[in-house]
């Protein structure tokens, strides 16, 4: 019963709304505190996304993945977890109102997991690993609570594979699992 709807006007200069029962209320994501690169909305109604966190003197971005309450206007920003991590991201968000994302280094070790409301992250799977060494662009999670991995850049020869992370610390390939699936079949 809640929607988040952008709208566009003829200078190209966007706004955000949100629709909840019958009630329309603007929606400034300049209150996240930085600049917004992502967003989407939650089944409980929480804004949640991907914020601009710092940029270098290189031009090199570092991301923090952030959800707002557009309720009580309280963003939480989701801060690296491992050692060595730069960057945080959310793509999606469960039925639960937690969030699938990574704790990770950008073009290096991923950490793939699932973030609480409050900020807490339970690592699910490792790969830019010498055992697992995928580099991954999206990730979704699927209503049987199970983590898509898929977007893979690297390497080539993973390249238009889905994973699934079914519990932590396992990972297949679900185009290999499909029976009767042609031989070399990719997602794009």
């Amino acid at each position: 019963d809640v929607a988040l709807v952008v709208s566009q006007d003829q200078s190209f200069a966007f706004s955000l709304w949100l629709y909840d029962g019958g009630r329309w209320a603007a929606v400034h994501l300049e209150d996240v505190g930085y600049r917004v690169a992502t967003y989407g909305l939650s089944n409980g109604g929480l804004i949640f996304g991907n914020a601009i966190f710092a940029v270098d003197s290189a031009n090199v971005i570092t991301h923090r993945a952030y959800h707002m309450d557009p309720k009580t206007g309280k963003t939480t920003l989701f801060s690296p977890v491992f050692q060595g991590d730069t960057d945080t991201r959310i793509e999606d968000a469960n039925k639960h109102d937690e969030f699938v994302g990574w704790s990770f280094i950008p073009g290096g070790i991923e950490h793939v997991g699932i973030w609480d409301r409050n900020g807490r992250f339970t690592n699910h799977f490792t790969q830019g690993i010498p055992e697992y060494p995928t580099i991954s662009g999206n990730l979704k999670v699927s209503n049987d609570e199970q983590i898509l991995i898929y977007g893979v850049t690297r390497p080539a020869s993973e390249r238009g594979n889905v994973y699934v992370v079914p519990r932590p610390g396992v990972r297949f390939n679900l185009l290999e699992a499909i029976e009767g699936a042609p031989e070399g079949l990719r997602y794009n």
